[in-house]
């Protein structure tokens, strides 16, 4: 094709694209006052809301000169939409009552009476900060003429609707470790042993049950075993944290040492722990923990507490 005919023809085409292309309806869209005590600046900022998504369903909003946001006298109405050709009015309400937002969004046309209902439709809110999430339904429901239920399965937004309720996030962990103690009294000896768990972690917080046994058969002939639960609390969320907890349980301390510690005992023990939990964001934990362990009940005339550093993996 001639090089000449092309640069002729595209702009031709340009204008006859943009003759037959639709023109945005224009509207007038006011906000009305429902009762003296009305707060003007929400309704303001809702008639905004309103306005930005009627342009987005194509009708443009006429704004500027003395066109007001509220809703005007009948006869300067009627000059607004004689002089800008206006085919649509929407007339826009807010008011509270107790604990609920309602939002109110009309189309009226003018008759010789005045202005006729043409559509209105309503949303009720709880919170303010829903209204963005509810004003776009709205809208749609108005300017198609269809009841706000159809564009929604309720006509409220509640907190459930827009906030959807988060359950708490908790997992089962099972875990076992070795653990490297004492006694703490005199002349104590390096005793060592198994830690079997069972854990409830949630975000900063762990419920704990375990089965402790640990010994020293050459040197203080000491056999401790216990069973405990209880409860930990993390510092941090993320891949490493800090945590301190207590726990509480029933346990038994064998030893045949020496004449002044020889003999055995069974009864209730509490305990206090610092620790560190490495890899909480995978599926295999390390966790390292100091436990300072303190039986309510005597070996041989003595109260004698258990210190132990325990190294675990939890999956």
């Amino acid at each position: 094709m001639n090089r000449f005919l092309v640069l002729i023809y595209i702009p031709v085409i340009i204008l006859i694209a943009n003759s037959t292309s639709p023109a945005a309806e224009k509207a007038l869209l006011f906000a009305e006052k429902k009762a003296e005590e009305d707060k003007s600046k929400e309704l303001e900022n809702v008639w905004v809301l309103v306005k930005n998504e009627l342009g987005k369903q194509g009708i443009a909003v006429q704004v500027g000169g003395d066109i007001p946001v509220f809703l005007p006298d009948l006869e300067s109405l009627r000059q607004w939409v004689n002089n800008l050709g206006v085919t649509r009015i929407f007339i826009v309400s807010y008011i509270v009552l107790g604990q609920k937002i309602i939002i109110t969004l009309e189309e009226k046309q003018i008759s010789e009476t005045g202005l006729d209902s043409v559509f209105s439709e309503r949303a009720t809110s709880t919170s303010i900060e829903d209204i963005d999430i509810l004003i776009p339904k709205l809208v749609q429901s108005v300017i198609n003429r269809k009841p706000y239920v159809d564009t929604e399965s309720q006509t409220t937004i509640t907190e459930k609707e827009e906030k959807p309720i988060k359950k708490k996030f908790g997992e089962f962990l099972w875990g076992a470790g070795f653990i490297l103690g004492s006694s703490i009294k005199s002349n104590p000896g390096l005793n060592y042993g198994v830690n079997l768990k069972f854990n409830y972690e949630m975000t900063h917080a762990r419920l704990d049950f375990n089965i402790t046994f640990q010994a020293n058969p050459i040197r203080e002939k000491l056999y401790f075993v216990m069973g405990d639960a209880g409860a930990a609390y993390l510092f941090m969320t993320g891949n490493i944290s800090p945590f301190i907890g207590g726990n509480v349980g029933f346990g038994a301390i064998f030893m045949n040492e020496s004449p002044d510690y020889d003999g055995h005992g069974f009864g209730a023990i509490g305990s206090v722990t610092l620790g560190v939990e490495f890899f909480r964001l995978y599926t295999l934990r390390l966790l390292l923990e100091f436990k300072f362990a303190m039986p309510m009940f005597k070996v041989a005339g003595h109260y004698m507490a258990i210190f132990s550093t325990i190294f675990s993996f939890l999956w």
